[in-house]
């Protein structure tokens, strides 16, 4: 059974992607958990936080902006072999830095496989992954899964962290948040759903540095314990 992180290398380096004001990721850079920092954060987007938290976090900065990437050769963003080039110019910026795995926490673009080739991808989603349909997916997928899981009449929303992968939402589920309530006010309702993937992304990772999760044969174990559907807090 091989840990999806080993203790035994040291410190656990993440490379901190995002696309967006930094409400998932700013939390985590404010308090890490132990045995775990942050040694680049990355951005798809010139209008995200990347720069503004580097300065206040003293963390190293890379942008390269997704729209302008494609712009540049003459493609939409949903290109994927666009995307693919994109994610290998990825991987050449944030090599330096050598990070043991990548966290996205907020970050809008789906990953490929230059990038899934090379680390460990960690994605914090704010819907419950454990809750699947007849076939299998996931019920909340993608960009909007508060919004969804509320129009859809849940009572209760969660947030989950998973192994990244090609497919939206779709890798193993490491952990599950504890659920919100289900308030009037959807704007509301996702503040609190953030707060709750603030702290389970800094539970998973405390859990990664510690090398309490493994893989094997494609299936995820915590404390040498076969899961189904992540850990919940």
């Amino acid at each position: 059974m091989e840990p999806l992180y080993n203790p035994a290398k040291g410190v656990l380096k993440v490379a901190l992607f995002l696309s967006d004001d930094g409400s998932l990721a700013r939390p985590l850079l404010q308090e890490l958990p132990r045995n775990c920092t942050v040694v680049v954060i990355f951005s798809d987007s010139d209008t995200s936080a990347a720069r503004e938290m580097g300065m206040m976090f003293q963390v190293p900065v890379v942008t390269n902006d997704l729209g302008a990437f494609c712009e540049a050769r003459g493609a939409k963003r949903s290109d994927m072999a666009v995307r693919e080039q994109f994610d290998a110019h990825t991987v050449t910026a944030i090599t330096g830095y050598n990070p043991h795995l990548v966290v996205l926490a907020g970050y809008a673009t789906l990953v490929t496989e230059p990038l899934l080739d090379k680390y460990v991808v960690i994605n914090v989603h704010l819907a419950d992954l454990s809750q699947r349909d007849p076939e299998g997916k996931p019920l909340f997928p993608g960009l909007h899964p508060v919004m969804d899981a509320l129009s859809s009449g849940m009572t209760h929303v969660a947030a989950s962290t998973h192994i990244a992968t090609e497919s939206m939402d779709e890798g193993l589920v490491l952990m599950i948040s504890r659920p919100v309530p289900a308030g009037q006010d959807m704007a509301e309702t996702e503040m609190r759903v953030k707060e709750e993937a603030a702290l389970l992304l800094r539970t998973t990772l405390g859990h990664l540095a510690a090398g309490r999760f493994a893989c094997q044969d494609g299936k995820l174990y915590h404390d040498g314990i076969l899961l189904s559907y992540g850990v919940r807090l």
